[in-house]
C-alpha cells in the first residue's frame, strides 16, 4: 500500500474480510483510508459496528 500511495494522489480502500473484530487494526494502517464493507453488512449490529468504529 505504501508504494502505490506514494506514486498516485489516490484514496486506499481496503477489501477484505472486515469485522468488528479487525476493523481497529485495519483502521490503523497508514496507508489505508478506508474499507470496503461486504458480508458486515448484512446485519445491521455488525455493519453500525463498523460505521461508528472511531480511528
Amino acid at each position: 500500500h505504501n508504494a502505490l500511495k506514494k506514486r498516485v494522489n489516490i484514496p486506499i480502500l481496503y477489501g477484505g474480510s472486515v469485522k468488528g473484530a479487525n476493523i481497529a487494526r485495519i483502521a490503523s494502517i497508514d496507508s489505508v483510508d478506508g474499507v470496503l464493507v461486504g458480508g458486515a453488512s448484512l446485519k445491521v449490529d455488525s455493519f453500525l459496528e463498523l460505521v461508528f468504529h472511531q480511528k
